[in-house]
């Protein structure tokens, strides 16, 4: 990139983006004007920000003796003629805000700078042979390719681009320990659960098997191809129509085709909805360690079977581990030896063994804990720690960067990698086969998602396969600082934006928060927010109580009765960042995911004169009554529960549904669901938007974004994604007045 002060511009990247897009045919015909119009520059005021009229019911619910309405109850049925005429002219509301050319260039934007070359997942190894998938720009679906040792050819095995239809997403592929079969998974509409398939890598045969009701691709394999354990959660179909519960059953699928049609079940407990499995086998194949979660839980039990019977449809399980107060995850094995995580007496986590054939099953410490907390869970970094060979390789998590550790078995250090800010987010992944190395992704700020491959003789880091960079990394700042938080609590925040920004208390900021389940918040590859920043935008995360940063009491300190520390902490990152003078009160864009949607809409109804706008994206908002639906029966040990009258009444305080001021108007609000969600189900943004339609006297706009196929995400393949994003984005912009530049 060029050093003069136009081509450091966001004037001067734009047309160069652009320009390289049409270059290599991936936005040819896009039309570009020199400077932005929109149909709605100050858009409270606007007359086409008039909406449908959504009716009232006068449905009332007791809860501990306190009468609650919900005027859109009838909302909450999905299939409804009413529901789906109400939807269609939400959408019909939102194409007329929004301007068609504003979201196209940012759509392009967003596409230039995230069609970075190929992107890979981390490789399989099995027997001598590699597995991964490359997604080539352009493409819905990666392709998995294989390639014998790290210097061969690829050869395609599966192209999902060529075998699905649209709407259908591919789930991933699991390789059997000998490398002859994949197991691969295909949903529909965005679900998490689907159709698993199992393919012949040598004849390129598929067989005639279907497994159904598989989350993901998640198959445990036996040594010698024999077979393999894999979670079933009943009817595909019926689960994304919201029909049935996910129930969880372990199941054995023989090879040999000796067991029964359908599958045996190897282990189930029907009268615990809530519980959810990670099966494992040892590396001698006579172990079966099955971890058992309930909900949202870190702290788990671990159940043992043993294999050496040539009847696996019949396992007797033990219990290995477990107290109901700590988490404990499996690590690998060796002989009689398995190791495991814990924060077991050791709150930032440790590496145990127990011998499975000992009489006395009491754990022994292999590596103590460390000054940083061990990533143990997905909660702090993906499940990132790994047995191979005879070294353990485990991620530290410091409050902004990761730290990767390597250990002999005796516990004994080697050696340490420390990495830059950002995140690992599919584990650290290695097999006994090619004992000198592990694999892990890496997304940072201005880092696309690249795998690397870690020597665990040398400590050297290099890429599988480099992805070139669209920007210049050194043109941006990315710092991490801490301010107080209401009660005083200091809390950790990362600030992004372009290098030499001036501070003049006017910028616009767009600002992302957690805070749930132990998740411990970084930054990551986002080229909407590259986008953003271009723009002279200031983009903020703050790690809010809730999440992981700080281990267990960090956590525990954002959930449940706790929760509004959490929206305490969002708060508190909006204030600080005006007395700081980054910006003023209405130039702040709150946005929150998932199980964050409701923090930061929360925030926004608590406090609406700071913020300028918000992006709530797949969110849950009526916590009230959240558990009753699919998919969410175990996320209580987060939020609380309606049913409990301590957590009820923090509930009533902070569900965003319930708490829509009567007399101060909220900001300019786009609340994006899935239309196939089972997580969050839409019918949480349907009944918020309603209600904030409903506002007296309001003209500040609301709208719904319906994202059509999708589940739990913002669509079903990158362009349904580059066109959420670009929407999103144009209405923060348009609300907070920002002009694209041209």
């Amino acid at each position: 990139m060029s050093s003069d002060s136009a081509s450091r511009s966001p004037q001067g990247l734009l047309p160069r983006l652009l320009a390289a897009l049409v270059a290599t045919g991936v936005c040819a015909g896009v039309l570009w004007a020199s400077t932005a119009t929109t149909r709605s520059e100050a858009p409270h005021d606007s007359a086409e920000s008039r909406f449908p009229e959504s009716r009232r019911d006068t449905v009332v619910d007791t809860y501990h003796g306190v009468r609650i309405a919900d005027p859109y109850r009838w909302l909450e049925d999905l299939e409804s003629a009413e529901t789906h005429t109400w939807m269609a002219s939400q959408e019909k509301a939102l194409d007329a805000f929004l301007d068609d050319e504003r979201v196209a260039r940012l759509e392009a934007w967003i596409e230039a700078l995230g069609e970075t070359g190929a992107r890979v997942s981390a490789p399989i190894h099995a027997a001598g042979r590699y597995f991964y998938t490359e997604r080539q720009p352009g493409q819905d679906h990666g392709v998995v390719q294989t390639r014998r040792g790290l210097e061969g050819r690829s050869q395609p095995v599966l192209d999902p681009n060529r075998l699905l239809r649209d709407g259908q997403s591919f789930n991933g592929f699991s390789v059997s320990s000998g490398g002859r079969y994949l197991v691969y998974t295909v949903s529909e509409a965005g679900s998490r659960w689907g159709r698993a398939r199992i393919l012949d890598v040598e004849s390129g045969e598929t067989l005639p098997s279907e497994l159904d009701g598989v989350r993901g691709a998640a198959t445990v394999w036996l040594p010698g191809d024999r077979g393999f354990f894999y979670l079933d959660f009943g009817s595909s179909e019926k689960l994304r129509r919201g029909e049935a519960e996910p129930l969880a059953q372990l199941r054995y699928y023989a090879m040999d085709g000796a067991s029964e049609s359908p599958d045996p079940v190897v282990f189930e407990r029907p009268e615990q909805p809530s519980w959810l499995y990670a099966p494992a086998v040892s590396r001698d194949g006579k172990t079966l360690i099955l971890t058992v979660y309930e909900g949202t839980q870190r702290h788990n039990r671990v159940l043992v079977a043993d294999l050496s019977s040539d009847r696996l449809d019949r396992l007797s399980f033990r219990e290995l581990l477990g107290d109901g107060e700590h988490a404990f995850r499996y690590v690998g094995s060796r002989g009689d030896r398995l190791y495991f995580y814990t924060n077991h007496q050791a709150p930032n986590g440790r590496i145990v063994r127990i011998d499975r054939s000992a009489r006395d099953q009491r754990f022994v410490e292999v590596v103590p804990e460390q000054g940083e907390i061990l990533a143990g869970g997905s909660s702090a970094g993906g499940n990132a720690m790994n047995l191979i060979g005879e070294r353990l390789v485990l991620l530290y998590r410091r409050v902004n960067v990761g730290v990767l550790r390597v250990f002999g078995l005796d516990g004994a250090p080697q050696h340490e990698r420390v990495l830059e800010a950002g995140w690992i987010g599919s584990g650290l992944v290695g097999d006994d086969g090619a004992p000198g190395e592990a694999w892990y992704t890496f997304d940072g700020f201005v880092t696309p998602s690249t795998v690397f491959r870690l020597d665990l003789e040398s400590g050297a880091v290099r890429p599988f396969i480099e992805r070139p960079l669209p920007i210049e990394p050194d043109d941006y700042v990315l710092a991490n600082v801490h301010y107080a938080s209401q009660d005083g609590t200091r809390v950790p925040l990362f600030i992004a934006h372009r290098r030499g920004l001036e501070r003049d208390g006017k910028r616009p900021v767009f600002m992302y928060g957690y805070g749930f389940g132990g998740w411990a918040a970084s930054p990551w590859y986002q080229p909407s927010m590259l986008a953003w920043v271009e723009m002279g935008g200031i983009y903020v995360l703050p790690g809010v109580r809730g999440g992981g940063e700080y281990g267990d009491g960090w956590r525990d300190a954002g959930i449940r009765l706790n929760r509004q520390n959490a929206i305490d902490d969002y708060i508190a990152a909006a204030e600080w960042l005006v007395a700081e003078r980054y910006t003023a009160p209405g130039r702040i864009g709150a946005n929150g995911w998932s199980a964050s949607g409701s923090l930061a809409a929360a925030a926004v109804l608590q406090r609406p004169d700071l913020f300028g706008a918000a992006l709530i994206g797949i969110p849950s908002l009526d916590l009230l009554r959240y558990q009753h639906f699919t998919a969410f029966s175990g996320w209580t040990r987060g939020y609380g529960s309606s049913d409990d009258p301590e957590e009820f009444a923090v509930l009533r305080r902070i569900s965003p549904y319930h708490n829509i001021p009567a007399k101060h108007c909220t900001p300019p609000m786009l609340v994006t669901v899935g239309e196939h969600d089972e997580t969050t189900p839409p019918m949480h943004g349907y009944k918020f938007v309603a209600a904030l339609q409903h506002q007296p006297s309001c003209a500040r706009p609301a709208y719904l974004k319906i994202v059509r196929g999708a589940g739990h995400g913002f669509g079903t393949n990158p362009a349904h994604r580059r066109r959420t994003f670009a929407e999103e984005l144009a209405f923060l912009t348009q609300a907070l007045s920002m002009p694209l530049p041209g």
